[in-house]
């Protein structure tokens, strides 16, 4: 069998399992097998590019209700609460089937309306909880737009790429185009009286339509032709008028006022330069009380500008950056529309907008979908991006192997692991079975063989490994593991004598975990321990140490005589562990920790153990353990400075990552380096999320930065 992945020239190829072992399996080696870590004099010279990802697939549509963003993409549907999470999946539990989504929207009750690539649904509010329900068998839809105001009831209509229907009362009603052609539809929007809905399209203009029928034609087939081809959408000025925004017949920019007295063209000011039209962005179920000002997005798609559309006197001066749109056909009473710089900025590649002001909605703003980078609140210093992005939601920690340099395997302990190929090509998932279950870690730097483990069958793991120059994907073991639930793996890495250790959850029927210890499995033998804490009635594992809690890391340092001996190190839930010279010692708070919970543990290049904890980071003098900032700084340079929290006191410390000589922290305020005379690295120099959970570092250098959001990749100062 063969599972082929798509990264570039790399194909895996599935063989039979070599080995099956037991977690009861015993071996001779000791944890003591550390050497001194390898740090290479210079780094591999490489430009300071910057790459941020936050969705592996483009996001497609999106809708506000009752303070939820809902995101859909051809991955499946997610929702987040506004303005800063949680976010979640929706799926199963909500009797929705995960796939692909296409189309979002709202009723006048604020239900949410979707569009899969099988059916129409929607979602009602059930206890707290969403709740799905098939509406229409109608596949493949492109936009979607519901009765709306005063005579709202559940009909909406839909496009697909074959046509335009209507839905309500129990029947799919098809619309036919003008002329019995295609429809090419490009917006949906309700119209105020609850009966009808305005229809834009690629080529023929925009159309008015009821439940049954085309009831008007605005462009070129319309009884009196206008030039107005390509319509983007629709929206209502302040005033109560509704514009709508497009192009003509040779790619100009048109906007096109809908009053009684008939549609009426307006054109750039021929005297200032053309301004590229790319969408316009109304209320969500735009209504004249909280329609609010029209917002026309324009310009290059990879650098979009903003600007407030406002109908204008005239001869009004227009301040720098304005635009004035005027009527194709003079007249005293004609409207002018004055298209004024936003200073809010747009992110590029924009694919959703959705705007929310309806009392519906329970919030308010502008918030845009994109190709890569996730969803984002418009904000004047700035885009805001959303928690909860892809690579981002449920990540349980972060491991990256990188083959060559734009050659990068990553895991987050959700999802089915990722694929880089460098610069700015998106990130991929690992293609479906190519490893037989979700990759949960990775242990390997890419300069030789990279293991991946993975869920298995039952209380089993899957192990398989990727040759170094990445041609063929093998299975490698199956690894039963002796839990009361199902083993999770959070952590994995390569000893310098190339056993690998992974950090063991015991996951519960109920969806609860706890922390198992470590597995140390010796790949040459196929051989494992187990370390924990023995059970009541269990015989103990020779060699096995009592590992309590939840392990975030295990580190090795090398040895410097009789007084430094080589260790193994432990990052655990309940203190900081350290086996050296057969004996196992424990530090808690008695003993200068600050804090007991470890989320992290590096060794630095000059042999020091730092470890991140809820208080901050600490380094061990050799006794005991010295705070970095705060009151206590012991014999650290004064120069390190450390960020505070809400309170004024030490901000959490969420991981830590050496590149070349200098050691970074991840916190909730960037990286910060644990060296005098660099400065940190934040959303204003490198990263598009500041609230940094997870840090990995690549062996050329560059460091890995899982955020709320995404994975931030760059090459540190």
């Amino acid at each position: 069998m063969v599972a082929p992945l798509s990264m570039r020239s790399l194909v895996f190829v599935a063989v039979p399992l070599v080995g099956i072992i037991t977690a009861a399996g015993c071996g001779s080696a000791r944890p003591s097998e550390a050497r001194a870590p390898t740090v290479p004099a210079a780094l591999v010279a490489l430009p300071e590019t910057i790459t941020f990802q936050a969705d592996v697939a483009p996001i497609r549509a999106l809708a506000l209700s009752k303070g939820y963003i809902w995101i859909g993409s051809e991955r499946g549907l997610r929702r987040v609460r506004l303005p800063g999470g949680p976010a979640q999946w929706v799926g199963a539990e909500s009797g929705f089937v995960r796939g692909g989504v296409s189309a979002l929207g709202t009723d006048a009750s604020g239900r949410v309306l979707i569009g899969t690539d099988v059916e129409v649904g929607r979602f009602s509010e059930v206890e707290g909880a969403p709740r799905y329900q098939t509406v229409a068998k109608l596949a493949q839809v492109g936009r979607l737009g519901s009765v709306n105001g005063p005579a709202a009831g559940d009909g909406l209509w839909a496009s697909t790429p074959t046509g335009l229907f209507f839905i309500g009362g129990g029947s799919i009603n098809p619309i036919s185009a003008p002329g019995g052609g295609p429809w090419s539809i490009t917006s949906i929007d309700a119209d105020l009286d609850g009966k009808t809905a305005w229809i834009g399209t690629a080529r023929q203009g925009l159309f008015r339509v009821d439940g049954r029928q085309v009831l008007a034609a605005f462009g070129p087939r319309a009884a009196e032709p206008v030039d107005f081809v390509e319509s983007l959408g629709t929206a209502l000025l302040s005033n109560g008028t509704r514009v709508a925004a497009g192009r003509g017949a040779a790619g100009q920019t048109r906007l096109m006022l809908l009053r009684a007295a008939g549609p009426e063209i307006l054109i750039s000011d021929p005297k200032l330069p053309e301004l590229p039209v790319l969408g316009i962005i109304a209320a969500q179920n735009d209504t004249p009380s909280r329609s609010g000002v029209p917002l026309l997005m324009a310009g290059a798609a990879a650098k979009p500008r903003l600007y407030d559309l406002e109908a204008s006197e005239r001869g009004g001066l227009l301040e720098e950056g304005a635009y004035r749109f005027t009527p194709l056909r003079k007249g005293l009473q004609s409207m002018r529309i004055v298209a004024h710089p936003d200073a809010r900025r747009l992110p590029p590649d924009i694919t959703a907008t959705v705007r929310g002001t309806h009392a519906t909605d329970a919030v308010d703003g502008v918030f845009v979908g994109t190709l890569s980078m996730g969803v984002a609140k418009l904000a004047g210093e700035g885009p805001a991006h959303l928690p909860g992005g892809e690579l981002a939601l449920g990540a349980r920690g972060l491991s990256v192997a990188c083959l060559e340099q734009e050659r990068c395997v990553f895991a987050t302990g959700a999802g089915p692991g990722w694929i880089w190929d460098g610069g700015d090509h998106p990130m991929k998932p690992i293609p479906q079975g190519a490893i037989g279950g979700d990759l949960m870690a990775l242990a390997g730097d890419g300069r030789s063989t990279v293991y991946f483990v993975a869920a298995g069958a039952g209380k089993a793991l899957r192990i398989a490994r990727l040759s170094s120059d990445g041609a063929r994907w093998d299975p490698f073991m199956t690894l039963p593991v002796q839990v009361e639930g199902v083993p999770i793996i959070t952590f994995a890495t390569l000893s310098p004598l190339g056993s690998m250790w992974m950090a063991v959850r015991d996951r519960a029927p109920t969806g609860q975990e706890s922390g198992r210890g470590v597995i140390e499995l010796q790949l040459s033998a196929s051989r494992a321990i187990h370390h924990r804490p023995d059970r009541r009635g269990e015989a103990r594992e020779p060699d096995a140490l009592p590992i309590a809690g939840d392990v975030a890391a295990v580190r090795f340092r090398g040895g410097h005589g009789s007084t430094d001996p080589e260790a193994t190190w432990f990052c655990t839930s309940l203190g900081i562990l350290r086996f050296a010279e057969g004996q196992l010692s424990h530090w808690g708070e008695n003993d200068g920790l600050d804090s007991e919970t470890c989320h992290d543990l590096e060794i630095a290049v000059d042999g020091g153990v730092w470890v991140a904890t809820e208080k901050g980071v600490a380094r061990f003098d050799g006794k005991s353990w010295r705070r970095v900032g705060g009151v206590v700084t012991g014999r650290l340079p004064p120069e390190i400075r450390w960020p505070p929290d809400r309170d004024g006191d030490g901000a959490a410390a969420r991981a830590l990552v050496l590149s070349g000589r200098v050691l970074w922290a991840g916190t909730s305020r960037g990286l910060w380096p644990l060296a005098p005379g660099i400065g940190p690295i934040n959303r204003t120099n490198g990263l598009v999320d500041d609230d940094v959970i997870k840090l990995a570092s690549d062996r050329f250098g560059r460091i890995w930065a899982l955020g709320q959001v995404g994975v931030t990749i760059r090459r540190p100062f």
